[in-house]
């Protein structure tokens, strides 16, 4: 059966919530932001970042297989100055807006994006394309289809002469690796109590 890509619609925003859950909630990473945060508010958290990204037309693409979405990525152009995230409605950025979800949690998720933003700023000057996340569907990884979402989002990118940046958990690096990505900056690490890395990495226009 085949894979198809496409750009998200409105009607795919939960969906793409659902996914992203489902494909994060058992990694490390994912546990440490979220720890003890309700599913249900993180998934409606989730449909609100969606929606930000395509209120200032960001890249969101799915992957369908069947009919049913079983992989999401979702990417902006970005400015190493920050520009573009002034831009974007609150909910990503505001702790006032988690839509429920706990202070400790949104505070990490704050700390993890701080953090995201100084790696930004060494990406140099200009835009970039920033790949905020690529998910799929537990029983549908390690079919490719992850693979086809990026090669995706680095067509769009190289198209419009931007450059690819992101930064991964340390076990989803070697995935990225084989894209030709290579490490971009030093390991960022959580301001929380020190056990939550993460790896920036690029590739070049």
């Amino acid at each position: 059966m085949s894979v198809f890509i496409r750009s998200a619609t409105a009607a795919d925003t939960a969906a793409i919530a659902e996914n992203y859950f489902q494909a994060h909630q058992h990694l490390g990473w994912f546990q440490h932001v979220n720890v003890d945060a309700d599913p249900n508010d993180l998934k409606a958290f989730f449909q609100s970042i969606v929606q930000a990204i395509q209120k200032v037309k960001g890249v969101t693409l799915v992957a369908e297989k069947g009919g049913q979405l079983v992989g999401h990525l979702l990417g902006w152009e970005r400015a190493s100055d920050s520009a573009v995230e002034t831009a974007l409605p609150n909910p990503y950025y505001d702790p006032n807006v988690t839509v429920g979800i706990r202070g400790r949690v949104c505070s990490r998720w704050v700390n993890q994006q701080a953090d995201i933003r100084r790696f930004c700023g060494q990406m140099g000057s200009g835009r970039f394309f920033y790949v905020d996340s690529v998910a799929v569907l537990p029983q549908y990884q390690r079919q490719g289809i992850g693979r086809l979402l990026f090669q995706k989002a680095i067509e769009e990118a190289r198209s419009s002469g931007l450059a690819v940046g992101l930064v991964a958990p340390p076990e989803s690096a070697p995935f990225f690796e084989k894209l030709g990505l290579q490490r971009a900056a030093e390991l960022i690490t959580s301001r929380d109590d020190g056990r939550f890395q993460l790896i920036p990495m690029s590739l070049r226009a």
